[in-house]
């Protein structure tokens, strides 16, 4: 068992490189880019901006569980691999399964769901990557 003050340099990173790439695949006209409208001027566009922080406060959340989570479940020395498996496949979870209910419930399309799961998965292999790499820092 690590304690999950110990991680606090994989969850620091993780929310990081998580932030960064769900900048860059918002912001870029990769597969989001017909989901939400332009904004329509300058004073708008701060409003649409103060999201990001909470969306940073969300990614330091779920960084935080998914360092409790490995904390619990692996030992201090545990290999690469398996870090990578557990914090990223809780990272996932965190991310993706959350908005499958929309698709089901609410009626989002379910390619929209898709983007979104695709996201976490991204999401996902960065928080395990990260985990992986610096568990040995942490114990």
């Amino acid at each position: 068992m690590t304690d999950i003050f110990a991680l606090w340099l994989p969850i620091l990173v993780s929310t990081v490189l998580v932030f960064v790439a769900s900048s860059i695949i918002h912001m870029a006209p990769l597969w989001h880019r017909n989901e939400l409208p332009s904004p329509p001027d300058g004073d708008r566009m701060q409003d649409a901006l103060r999201p990001l922080v909470q969306w940073f406060i969300c990614i330091v959340v779920v960084t935080a569980l998914v360092a409790y989570v490995a904390g619990a479940t692996l030992a201090a020395d545990a290999a690469y691999l398996a870090v990578f498996r557990v914090a990223g496949t809780t990272a996932f979870i965190a991310y993706a399964a959350g908005c499958w209910p929309q698709s089901i419930w609410y009626h989002r399309p379910w390619s929209t769901t898709l983007k979104f799961t695709l996201d976490g998965l991204i999401y996902g292999l960065l928080t395990g990557g990260a985990f992986g790499w610096l568990w040995s820092t942490a114990g």
